[in-house]
């Protein structure tokens, strides 16, 4: 056979080796040892919160022996409560998930006695999740989550690392990115990675998929840091804490009367924290299929302008049903007839011109309609509201036509002038909203989707790759939307819920809130200001 013609070199080892074969020996062994310890310690480290946790389970065995005197009664004692943590500890999952469930059928199951022992489970693990919200804001509390979160932490870390390693991510010195630093949030973990030479978050990102299943989770955010590229984000998601809140209450409701000027309070993000934007001198584009919440949306942007005596209000609905009960409170309402809506673009613009005119007779470099000068001159706030845009742009009008050039201009130069555009429809292509138009938004709100293009025509392309993506939002829990505003990665947020009754009363309210509509002052010519 070939083999036994094959020559088998033996290693000769270094000159020292030969020198000294025994020292040599003893060195090899000793750094043979070392690594073995080494790796062990590695070991070790990775599963270090489990060894904790089994050393404190061994020590209070100890004292419950010392206690009691039997070591089976120690035992049997401490794995009761072992026991009994876990069921609760599955009880209180299963109830998570189960919680928009039981919230829809309340009605049904109050009527017999299993129903309302699920009702009390279901208002128990509410009040946990409310209570965990509230930890969070304290600084002892906030280290009682650091510490709960200790184990679920050190999984996903290995989780992580047998992901990396699964998809053979090592640069060519066979190095994985660092784990810099992990923490809990309210929708899973969030950890840190320090990236190798020869590594990127690019190109974590194309293996985001393999990760997701690596760490067992919903979904895997990858973000770069935009100041150190080595630097990655990566978001664990393992739950939807918005899935199972209920109705957001709105904040402004407690309130005789807002302001624009002032942020509106729009709902709740997955962190518990409260959502409030700055309107003035931004625009805002809300999009997403049927049912999703839009309508919810443009409400809570509705009623904070309602209640606002420095604000007017301009609808342009098609539907003829959406801003329907604010008819009386609006300065300009058109409906599905094109001339009127047309009417009331221009008549924005018109005011826009007048508005730009006079900052620019203003004393000192003007750029913009800031608060102090709208208080001084008497301007109020325009908010355009218009709502499925794409009637207007592609059913009765094309997306060149006088309706969109004018709905252009009005988002391109008006933003100084204090003309807030709130634009809503369902998906917005090309062929139906003009990506000129679009992409004028500093603001997008993206409701439930069917497709991560759909969802990336919203916010923008590339978000859905990171794990910012619309399709994942249940269609079920209505006005729930990933919100991206300047500068800033998209947020999940609950849009807060405002029923029909509370709108009907405040279209009748707020209709004293309605300014009386005296023209911008007109800029004083060089002739007028020489009679003067």
């Amino acid at each position: 056979m070939s083999g036994r013609n094959q020559t088998v070199t033996e290693r000769q080892g270094t000159a020292a080796e030969r020198l000294f074969p025994r020292a040599a020996a003893t060195i090899e062994f000793v750094a043979a040892l070392g690594r073995g310890i080494g790796r062990l310690f590695r070991t070790a480290y990775l599963f270090r919160v489990e060894l904790l946790l089994t050393g404190a389970g061994v020590w209070v065995w100890l004292k419950l022996w010392h206690w009691l005197g039997s070591p089976l009664l120690a035992a049997k004692i401490l794995g009761s409560i072992l026991a009994a943590l876990l069921v609760l500890r599955l009880v209180y999952a299963a109830v998570g998930k189960a919680a928009p469930t039981i919230g829809k059928r309340a009605g049904r199951l109050a009527g017999n006695p299993i129903g309302r022992a699920l009702l009390r489970i279901a208002a128990a693990h509410a009040l946990l999740v409310g209570l965990r919200t509230v930890l969070r804001r304290h600084r002892a509390g906030r280290v009682l989550l650091w510490a709960a979160g200790m184990r679920a932490r050190a999984r996903v870390v290995r989780q992580m690392r047998d992901g990396l390693t699964g998809v053979r991510f090592e640069n060519n010195a066979g190095k994985l990115p660092r784990i810099r630093k992990v923490r809990t949030t309210p929708v899973g973990e969030r950890m840190t990675l320090v990236c190798k030479p020869g590594q990127s978050a690019e190109l974590l990102d194309t293996r985001a998929e393999e990760l997701r299943a690596a760490a067992k989770s919903r979904d895997v955010r990858i973000v770069r840091d935009p100041n150190r590229s080595d630097l990655v984000t990566v978001d664990v998601v393992r739950r939807d804490p918005l899935a199972a809140t209920s109705a957001i209450r709105w904040d402004g409701l407690g309130h005789d009367a807002l302001s624009m000027w002032d942020p509106v309070h729009i709902g709740m993000d997955e962190n518990g924290d409260p959502v409030r934007l700055s309107m003035a001198e931004r625009q805002i584009f809300l999009a997403g299929e049927p049912g999703s919440g839009k309508s919810s949306g443009e409400q809570v942007i509705t009623c904070h302008a309602a209640k606002s005596p420095d604000a007017e209000l301009l609808f342009i609905d098609p539907n003829r049903v959406q801003f329907a009960p604010w008819a009386d409170r609006a300065t300009a309402y058109a409906y599905a007839d094109p001339d009127d809506a047309l009417e009331v673009l221009n008549m924005v613009r018109a005011e826009g011109d007048r508005r730009l005119a006079l900052l620019e007779k203003l004393p000192g470099v003007q750029r913009k309609l800031t608060r102090e000068i709208a208080e001084g001159e008497g301007i109020p706030l325009w908010v355009l509201f218009i709502d499925e845009l794409a009637y207007h742009t592609s059913v009765i009008g094309t997306t060149n036509g006088p309706f969109a050039k004018a709905a252009r201009d009005i988002v391109s130069r008006f933003r100084a002038a204090g003309i807030i555009p709130v634009f809503a429809t369902q998906r917005p292509t090309s062929d139906v909203v003009p990506t000129s138009l679009r992409d004028l938004f500093s603001m997008r709100t993206a409701y439930r989707t069917t497709t991560l293009a759909s969802s990336d025509v919203i916010l923008g392309e590339g978000w859905a790759r990171q794990g910012y993506s619309a399709t994942d939002i249940d269609l079920a829990n209505r006005g729930v939307s990933w919100l991206l505003a300047e500068g800033a990665l998209p947020r999940r947020v609950k849009w807060a819920w405002i029923d029909d009754e509370t709108i009907s009363d405040l279209s009748m309210t707020t209709v004293r809130f309605k300014p009386r509509r005296d023209p911008v002052p007109t800029p004083a010519t060089d002739d007028t200001e020489q009679e003067g």
